[in-house]
């Protein structure tokens, strides 16, 4: 997924879009699952708020790294791979919530300045459907908006279709990246960013 990000974000630069650097790992432990009797452990670094209940993390449950979302007014997780669950409120899981949905390191700023464009999970079913190759199928949910989000910024910077396209050709990205990146474009340029 880094890879991903990075060759992405590689093609932003190309028409003078700056992108910051990805961030560390920073893995505080939140205690252990009461189900599982396994250590969970939250990705601080990771704390992405989408909007004021939506918030995106990841954890690790055991040697299992996660990436979820969890909405805070319901308490929700809803992990990337597998369905939504309402844990138990109890210990770890408590901590996790509170720490994800109370006391992250969420910065405010970049929300409202990068979250002007409306993903839906819609879009990012789109972006898979129409994909031709099983590496844009197969995209965490996190990494399709992410992608989605970096595009409609660059558009809304002036960056067209056709220079995502010939930064494409020029990078010699292979052709299941490629793919993958026309299909985020169809879908921004159709519906995300028109």
């Amino acid at each position: 997924m880094k890879k991903l990000l990075l060759s992405l974000l590689a093609v932003s630069s190309t028409v003078l879009i700056a992108v910051s650097p990805a961030k560390a790992s920073n893995w505080v432990e939140m205690g252990v699952s009461t189900v599982t009797k396994e250590t969970i452990a939250l990705d601080v670094d990771s704390i992405d708020r989408v909007s004021q209940y939506d918030v995106k993390f990841r954890y690790l449950i055991g040697k299992d790294i996660v990436q979820a979302s969890a909405n805070c007014d319901s308490s929700m997780i809803m992990p990337d791979q597998g369905k939504p669950f309402q844990p138990n409120m109890s210990g770890a899981t408590r901590n996790l919530l509170n720490r994800v949905c109370k006391g992250g390191t969420s910065d405010e700023t970049s929300y409202s300045q990068r979250e002007r464009f409306q993903v839906s999970q819609a879009d990012i079913k789109t972006v898979r459907r129409i994909s031709e190759y099983d590496f844009g199928r197969e995209m965490w949910s996190t990494a399709i908006y992410n992608d989605l989000q970096v595009i409609c910024t660059a558009r809304s910077n002036g960056a067209t279709t056709q220079s995502f396209l010939t930064a494409l050709r020029n990078r010699g990205f292979s052709d299941a990246r490629r793919d993958y990146t026309t299909s985020l474009l169809v879908v921004a340029e159709q519906s995300v960013c028109p």
